[in-house]
């Protein structure tokens, strides 16, 4: 019942924290056997997960409640995996993973398998991801290194459309709205999608 913060570190480790008490929760989870650069959170039969990239290459699942790693890691990235996003397509948690391989891929949450090929488009590090509403369809947008954000559509995985930004992408965040925000080394930028 209370709110809590996730961590990753670049000693390997994933913490929680108590907000209202700033203070650790219990001891660090550790598995990983690189930095942990991007982590999400998603449902899993009724319980919540912690979903971990890394730059081990590798992506792993954790039981919230028991602090637990489920499962073996997910592995497909030939690069470390710096972002990460939850998305639901046809009916099933979908977790999408961008990395330093400069793919995209897709994982079904509940079985643990990569879905289809990955997403190939940039040409750097993808190191942000959202998933959003726009016009009646799920979509992923992703941000890169190579100066650009792409939008793909969940779905089939097709290039919905690309944006030139002028500056590598660190961060994005999209509203409801159609407006996308994203961070760069050059300051920050609003899309309007729509």
């Amino acid at each position: 019942g209370r709110t809590v913060l996730l961590s990753g570190s670049v000693d390997q480790s994933i913490r929680l924290w108590d907000l209202e008490r700033s203070q650790a929760l219990g001891a660090p989870l550790a598995g990983h056997t690189a930095a942990v650069m991007a982590l999400a959170v998603a449902q899993r039969q009724g319980r919540t997960v912690i979903v971990s990239g890394s730059m081990d290459h590798s992506i792993r699942l954790w039981d919230l409640e028991r602090g637990q790693v489920l499962g073996t890691p997910l592995a497909g990235h030939t690069g470390g995996v710096s972002a990460l996003a939850v998305a639901e397509r046809q009916g099933r948690t979908v977790i999408v993973s961008g990395g330093r391989d400069r793919s995209i891929r897709l994982w079904d949450l509940e079985r643990g398998q990569a879905l289809g090929p990955p997403l190939a488009g940039h040409t750097s590090w993808v190191n942000a991801l959202a998933v959003a509403q726009l016009r009646g369809r799920t979509v992923i947008v992703s941000g890169s290194w190579d100066n650009s954000i792409r939008l793909w559509d969940l779905a089939s995985g097709g290039l919905l459309r690309m944006i030139e930004v002028g500056a590598p992408v660190d961060s994005l965040v999209f509203r409801a709205d159609s407006d996308l925000f994203a961070g760069t080394s050059k300051g920050f930028l609003a899309v309007r999608l729509a």
